[in-house]
């Protein structure tokens, strides 16, 4: 570790020194240190591919090992600035939301992923995301949205069974 931060010392945009640094690091759970590492990744990156890279990769430290889902959150939106469908920043910006419990910004999240899955035809995975909106608009209270969602998962899967069980139960809800 003190070789490479002598490295950095004297070029600190060397490439393979941070990157070793950063999985030193990561394989000593160091998140804090890694934290700094991927920072600095971002700004010496020579790609805006790897900026968003590197803006993903800082995202999910910081809300999985960190636990700070806000600090995610604005990793995310970083990311998604440089690029507005990149499916692992909407994700990722959806659950952080949802840690932070803002689940009006994980359903604006997961909109935004609905037309990525729209454009490309995945229709799985549009009926899973309806189905996950649906389960937060019931969390907030809101039961009309919430069929509005079941609905639109039936119409692209009709007698899709989860989401047969789903509206049932918010019927006899209402």
């Amino acid at each position: 570790v003190e070789d490479l931060r002598r490295v950095l010392a004297h070029d600190e945009h060397h490439h393979e020194a941070l990157s070793l640094l950063g999985r030193l690091y990561e394989d000593r759970e160091n998140w804090e240190r890694l934290v700094e590492v991927r920072a600095r990744q971002i700004d010496v990156a020579g790609t805006t591919e790897e900026r968003v890279l590197g803006h993903l990769a800082q995202g999910q430290l910081y809300r999985t090992h960190l636990a700070q889902p806000q600090q995610a959150r604005e990793q995310y939106e970083l990311a998604l600035q440089l690029d507005g469908r990149c499916e692992p920043a909407l994700r990722g910006l959806a659950e952080a939301a949802i840690d932070t419990d803002d689940l009006r910004s994980a359903i604006s999240a997961h909109d935004r992923l609905a037309d990525l899955l729209t454009d490309r035809d995945d229709v799985d995975g549009q009926v899973a995301l309806h189905l996950r909106v649906a389960a937060l608009w019931e969390r907030l209270g809101d039961r009309p949205c919430a069929l509005t969602r079941l609905r639109r998962a039936m119409q692209l899967r009709a007698n899709e069974p989860q989401v047969l069980r789903r509206q049932a139960a918010l019927h006899l809800a209402m």
